[in-house]
């Protein structure tokens, strides 16, 4: 057995079980495939063509879409409901004048800690 800690998760990807820690706190542990399977909601993402901080700014006045994190000109917002937010997503920039192409994709490890610490461990 060897132990491996590390904050670098593209890392633990390769290990085969992970616990991920927050706060001192085991959130979530199994396999790669079991902590991405952990999280009960869909992830949409959103690529944006122009500037990131206009749509987080619209998009976190809206309490449904408030907990999104972003990486570069893309933003990630998990929900239960990925079909309507995907209408509601799109209905608020074309009157924003925003232009983005929004897609479904499965969570890499970081984006699923991220979720799980942001929900305080609750998938």
């Amino acid at each position: 057995t060897i132990l491996v800690s590390t904050a670098y998760l593209d890392e633990a990807e390769r290990c085969n079980r992970i616990a991920l820690i927050s706060e001192g706190r085991i959130i979530s542990q199994g396999t790669t495939a079991q902590v991405k399977e952990s999280i009960s909601e869909t992830m949409l993402e959103v690529q944006l063509a122009g500037s990131v901080w206009e749509a987080v700014t619209l998009l976190r006045s809206h309490d449904e879409f408030a907990n999104l994190f972003y990486e570069g000109h893309s933003i990630k917002i998990f929900t239960s409901t990925p079909r309507e937010s995907t209408k509601k997503i799109r209905a608020l920039f074309k009157d924003n004048g925003i232009r983005a192409k929004i897609s479904r994709q499965q969570p890499n490890l970081e984006n699923s800690f991220i979720q799980l610490v942001s929900t305080g461990g609750e998938a």
